[in-house]
């Protein structure tokens, strides 16, 4: 993992969500044992997704993020992750190289990856053997609109995520001007495209081919969303 300057956008809704004396780092969890086994191994079958640790890649890569930050002398009022253990670990991994520790997290679930209901932890083979039908229907409404059973479709988690900045702008948050976010791949496209004002193909786009990395950091304020780490 280098530290490097890799993308920057003008966050032209930043102002308007009311976030302008704001900011907020984001930083992706660390590689987990998803990531590397991948949906056809059959030793996850009988691990809940949530339960998915981080790998000795990804446990390397939160240490080197929390270096990064601490390199960076950035500083955070708050800090969240999600009900997902690889958040958890990855936080710990960052909190490791700071001397004088790092205050807890607060858990939301507002920051859960997206779920993809039974789609989630199946690959497309099976989904395409079992159920034919609505594998079908997921093609013709597309990616974001698409709401697999038992999941969620795009619009669900950007409710999530207006829900937890309005939280952060005026609620139960509102006190606190910067918050330190540890969390999901997919989630992080959402917010992109909220902040951005990025198009729904767009975000497909940044999916597909610049997505956002294991344990990278991306820092979003007035002056746009700029990510400084991306593997």
């Amino acid at each position: 993992m280098y530290f490097h300057k890799n993308q920057q956008e003008k966050t032209a809704v930043f102002k308007q969500l009311g976030l302008k004396s704001k900011s907020i780092i984001f930083v992706r969890h660390g590689q987990s044992i998803g990531n590397v086994r991948g949906l056809d191994d059959e030793s996850l079958v009988d691990t809940p997704n949530y339960l998915f640790g981080i790998s000795e890649q990804g446990q390397f890569e939160s240490r080197q993020a929390g270096e990064i930050l601490r390199n960076l002398k950035l500083s955070w009022d708050q800090s969240f992750i999600s009900t997902y253990l690889r958040t958890k670990q990855t936080w710990d991994g960052m909190k490791s190289v700071f001397p004088t520790g790092l205050a807890e997290p607060i858990i939301d679930s507002r920051l859960n990856e997206w779920w993809r209901g039974i789609w989630h932890t199946m690959n497309k083979d099976d989904i395409v053997k079992y159920f034919p039908l609505e594998f079908g229907i997921s093609k013709r409404e597309g990616w974001y609109h698409y709401r697999a059973p038992g999941g969620q479709a795009g619009q669900d988690v950007e409710l999530q995520i207006y829900s937890f900045l309005t939280d952060f702008v005026s609620g139960t948050y509102s006190d606190a001007k910067t918050i330190l976010v540890v969390g999901h791949g997919k989630w992080a496209i959402l917010f992109w495209r909220i902040m951005t004002g990025a198009t729904v193909d767009e975000a497909e786009e940044k999916l597909k081919n610049n997505p956002f990395g294991n344990c990278s950091i991306t820092i979003c304020d007035k002056n746009g969303l700029e990510t400084i780490n991306n593997c």
